[in-house]
């Protein structure tokens, strides 16, 4: 699977960007942003509809061209949102991505994804993945160029 720029775009970069093998944290670190839930779509040649739900307090069900299961992780005060496909069915083979993302206003949503050329997808373990983030976060090309943008 590949992803590119919560959530070019969210599906193109989710399903663009599951390389990982494991979560930034084996565990969620911070609540839901309730703000997030809701219906978005995509801007560009093809607007696409994201859908957020609230799965509980602590995790997202998004629904995006497959379903995802997203949380936060932060890292040096950094927040991330660790998304994994929840397809296919055996939990061993689900991947994860990693993005940030900042409301610009209560109807736009910016979603930029982690570089895969900054944070190698050769790393396997949470430990080896906030250790890297961590030492990467002050690096200007942390995350990719070109966000994916998203209105409600």
């Amino acid at each position: 699977m590949k992803l590119q720029s919560i959530l070019a775009a969210l599906g193109a970069l989710i399903l663009a960007g599951c390389d990982y093998d494991a979560p930034i944290t084996e565990k969620p670190s911070a609540k839901i942003d309730e703000r997030l839930l809701g219906t978005w779509l995509q801007k560009g040649e093809k607007p696409q509809l994201l859908r957020i739900r609230k799965y509980s307090d602590m995790e997202y069900v998004l629904d995006y061209d497959g379903l995802f299961r997203a949380f936060f992780s932060e890292i040096g005060g950094k927040r991330f949102v660790n998304v994994q496909t929840l397809e296919p069915a055996k939990s061993s083979e689900r991947k994860y991505a990693f993005v940030t993302y900042e409301l610009k206003d209560e109807h736009t949503l910016v979603v930029h994804t982690v570089n895969k050329n900054v944070l190698p997808d050769s790393l396997h373990t949470s430990g080896e993945i906030a250790a890297a983030l961590e030492r990467e976060l002050k690096n200007p090309r942390l995350l990719d160029e070109e966000p994916a943008v998203f209105i409600r």
